[in-house]
């Protein structure tokens, strides 16, 4: 005898098990992220990132959530550097700089949910423009998100040379709308399929004739770009980096950072270089290159001469990362304006 109690059950259980693979299939297209990225740039998983997080959607479901899920773990990984970043530039202990990237995961995968959150809405009002309409939530939901630590997802296409001369056109936000676009056409096939209708092949030969025309074009500008770079004059620039981690670094003294610096130079000389460039924080020295003030460690120079004369011995331009403390003073001038009432601010 059959129990009628069984089936309710069973449907409930069904359902469970459905979410459970919606949300496995969303942190999954998530997790993928940082495969796309640096250091692996498996770039072309980005054309089809997309698709198990677009499969996961459903009509009537709470679709906003499903997205902010993958999102919240795209960002949570893809970010995760930020709890040594916190570590090295404040006093936090490790579990603090950790709670301070899991509140900034939690904020920036909002707006995961703003663009996969309406696809189905999109879906049942507008038909299959919505594959043209989300790639468009999407490059502007980048364009107005917050700058603390951007992430444009047409860089994932940096390293090949052809797709991304695009960039040149349009920005960044060409390459973001492409990789959208291609995720969501490729989301209305499953879609399609689910409703037992049929495939949408002129979308597909759209979508692939956009993507060969890029192509094309990259094809085309890169190689214009070359012959004339060819032709271009050079610069040979060596732009300098040491093998030593941060704490080191921040340990060293100023005289001796210093000269790690002119010793690392010395050793480039040899090439011939036009311009050397020094990194941001290489010179600790707080006084500005004009300042008149002398240095024992100098070789009772003042700073301007010193590198002046570094980089007139090497025959080189030198690009230096320091800061550097300008002292403005009053003039008898500037007290006779305060006095009427007004002062202009001189530099």
């Amino acid at each position: 005898m059959k129990d009628n109690n069984s089936t309710p059950q069973t449907s409930i259980n069904n359902d469970r098990g459905r979410t459970a693979l919606r949300i496995v299939a969303a942190l999954f297209s998530g997790a993928i992220l940082t495969l796309v990225s640096a250091p692996l740039n498996l770039h072309w998983l980005h054309w089809v990132s997309f698709v198990p997080l677009f499969w996961a959607l459903e009509p009537g479901k709470r679709n906003a959530r499903i997205g902010y899920a993958s999102g919240w773990i795209a960002v949570f990984m893809l970010f995760f550097w930020l709890i040594e970043t916190v570590i090295r530039f404040s006093n936090l202990p490790w579990i603090a700089a950790f709670f301070v990237h899991v509140i900034f995961a939690t904020a920036f995968a909002i707006p995961y949910a703003l663009v996969f959150g309406p696809v189905h809405w999109f879906r049942e009002r507008i038909g299959m423009a919505w594959v043209a309409v989300i790639p468009a939530i999407q490059v502007t939901v980048e364009a107005l998100s917050p700058a603390l630590f951007p992430y444009y997802h047409g860089v994932s296409q940096y390293r090949t040379e052809w797709m991304w001369q695009l960039a040149s056109v349009t920005g960044i936000s060409g390459l973001s709308y492409l990789v959208f676009l291609s995720n969501a056409g490729l989301a209305e096939g499953i879609y399609r399929k689910r409703e037992g209708r049929t495939q949408p092949w002129k979308l597909y030969a759209l979508i692939a004739t956009l993507l060969i025309g890029n192509l094309g074009f990259g094809m085309w500008r890169h190689q214009n770009v070359e012959a004339k770079l060819s032709e271009a004059p050079t610069l040979r620039a060596a732009i300098l980096q040491q093998s030593i981690t941060m704490e080191q670094r921040l340990d060293q003294s100023a005289v001796k950072a210093l000269a790690s610096w002119v010793t690392l130079t010395d050793q480039i000389t040899d090439e011939d270089p036009d311009l050397v460039v020094w990194p941001e924080g290489s010179v600790s020295i707080p006084e500005p290159a004009d300042n008149e003030r002398s240095y024992q460690v100098l070789g009772n120079q003042t700073s301007r001469q010193y590198f002046s004369r570094l980089a007139n011995t090497g025959d080189y331009d030198l690009l230096i990362g320091g800061g550097t403390i300008e002292f403005h003073t009053d003039t008898p001038d500037m007290e006779n304006q305060k006095s009427a009432g007004g002062m202009r601010n001189s530099r």
